[in-house]
C-alpha cells in the first residue's frame, strides 16, 4: 500500500524525533516526488501517520484516532496519565505555528482572540486539545454568544427601517408614532450593536482611533436610552402631581385639568409603545438567535 495514500489527521504533536529522521523528513518534503508526503496534504499529518507512529511513546494512535473520531467525549486513561511536557512540536513547513510565537503585550491578546474567533465561526461546538504542566484535558471554545446576538439585532432592525421606508411615503412617516419610536429606541439600539460588533473585530494598528470613537459611540447610545427612560418618567410623575395636589378643580379653567391629563396621558402611551417596541425587538432577535444557532448546529 502507498504510504501516502493513508493518514490520519494527527496534528502536529510527535514525541522527541531523532536528529537523524528529522533531518531525512524535512529533506523528503522537498522533493518533487516525496516518498511518504503527498502534495494535497499537511506534511506533519503525513509524516506522523506513516513514518512517527513508531516514534510515539506517550501519544499512541488510540488517542490519535479518539481526538477524530469521537471529538467532545470523555478519552482513554491512557493518554490522560501521560505528562504533557514529554510532547514536542514538529512541522516542516517552515513557518512557525500561531501558537509558538512567544506572548508579548502586542500580540497575546491579538493572536489568542483572532485564533479563538476563527475556530467559533467556522465550527461551532468544537473542542480544543488544551494542557496543563501533569495532565490533558478537553475544553469546549469559546462561545461567541453575544456577537451572533448583536448581529441578529442589526439584521432586524435593518429589516423593519426597510419596511417602514417601503410601505409609506417618508413626508408622512415622519409625523408617525411609530417613526419617532424608531429614532429614540431602534436607533441606539442599532448604534450600540453595530458598535459593539465593530468592536469584536480585531482592531487594525493603523486605525486605533476608529475604536475610541466607537466605544464613545456605545457609551452615548447608553447614556440616550437611558435619558429618554428618566425623561418620560419624571414627566409623567410631574404631570399627575400637579393635576392631582396642585390644581384645584374649583379655582381654575377645566379645560386646563383636561389639557393636563390628556399630556399626562399622551407621554404614558409614548412609555407604553417604547417599552412594547423594545420587547418586540428582543422577541424577534431571540426567535433569529435560537433560528441561527440550530441552523448552525445541524
Amino acid at each position: 500500500m502507498d504510504p501516502r495514500s493513508c493518514y490520519v489527521n494527527a496534528g502536529t504533536m510527535v514525541v522527541a524525533p531523532s536528529q537523524e529522521l528529522f533531518e531525512l523528513l524535512v529533506a523528503d518534503v522537498h522533493e518533487p516526488d516525496p516518498q511518504w508526503h503527498h502534495s494535497a496534504w499537511s506534511p506533519e499529518q503525513s509524516y506522523l501517520s506513516s513514518v512517527m507512529a513508531g516514534e510515539w511513546s506517550h501519544v499512541s494512535q488510540l488517542y490519535n484516532f479518539e481526538v477524530q473520531l469521537h471529538s467532545g467525549v470523555p478519552l482513554s486513561q491512557q493518554w490522560q496519565t501521560a505528562k504533557a511536557m514529554d510532547v514536542a512540536v514538529a512541522h516542516f513547513s517552515g513557518k512557525r505555528k500561531v501558537w509558538e510565537i512567544e506572548p508579548d503585550e502586542d500580540t497575546t491578546r491579538r493572536t489568542t482572540r483572532t485564533r479563538t474567533r476563527t475556530r467559533t465561526r467556522t465550527r461551532t461546538r468544537t473542542r480544543a486539545t488544551t494542557t496543563t504542566t501533569t495532565t490533558w484535558e478537553i475544553e469546549p471554545d469559546e462561545d461567541n454568544l453575544s456577537l451572533c446576538l448583536c448581529l441578529s439585532v442589526v439584521v432586524v432592525l435593518v429589516v423593519l427601517k426597510l419596511f417602514l421606508l417601503l410601505s409609506g411615503k417618508s413626508s408622512q412617516m415622519r409625523t408617525t408614532p411609530g417613526c419617532y419610536c424608531s429614532y429614540i429606541c431602534c436607533n441606539p439600539i442599532f448604534g450600540f450593536c453595530c458598535s459593539y460588533i465593530l468592536w469584536e473585530i480585531e482592531p487594525d494598528e493603523d486605525t486605533p482611533m476608529l475604536f475610541w470613537f466607537l466605544q464613545v459611540l456605545l457609551m452615548l447610545c447608553v447614556v440616550v436610552v437611558v435619558v429618554v427612560v428618566l425623561v418620560v418618567v419624571v414627566v409623567v410623575v410631574v404631570v399627575v402631581f400637579v393635576i392631582v395636589v396642585v390644581v384645584e378643580p374649583d379655582e381654575y379653567n377645566p379645560m386646563l385639568l383636561l389639557l393636563l391629563l390628556l399630556l399626562s396621558l399622551l407621554l404614558l402611551l409614548f412609555a407604553v409603545v417604547v417599552v412594547v417596541v423594545v420587547v418586540v425587538v428582543v422577541v424577534v432577535v431571540v426567535v433569529v438567535v435560537v433560528v441561527v444557532v440550530v441552523f448552525c448546529c445541524c
